[in-house]
């Protein structure tokens, strides 16, 4: 829907943001499931949106969350899901 804005925001989609950043205020405020649904909700977005570099950022950030979750194997998934995006899309992260 605001898929213009993408370029306003540092060149990633502000609906996949706002939904990682929820998942770490959940993480925060001690709703470890619910951050790992806002995080996927955010990964399905940039999904729909087939944005390189917002599907990055959404892989990244899970990465975290994961870490928090002391999930390595997932975290270490999204890390080599955001690398495989980076390398087929360099210029979507500035490279």
């Amino acid at each position: 829907m605001h898929r213009s804005h993408a370029a306003l925001y540092g060149g990633h989609d502000p609906g996949v943001c706002a939904g990682n950043m929820l998942g770490f205020v959940q993480w925060l405020l001690g709703y470890p499931d619910m951050a790992v649904a806002s995080s996927a909700n955010a990964s399905a977005l940039a999904d729909r949106l087939a944005h390189p570099f917002s599907w990055s950022t959404a892989h990244l950030w899970a990465a975290v969350l994961h870490q928090f979750r002391r999930e390595p194997e997932a975290s270490l998934r999204r890390v080599i899901a955001a690398e495989v995006l980076v390398t087929e899309h360099p210029s979507c992260c500035g490279l």
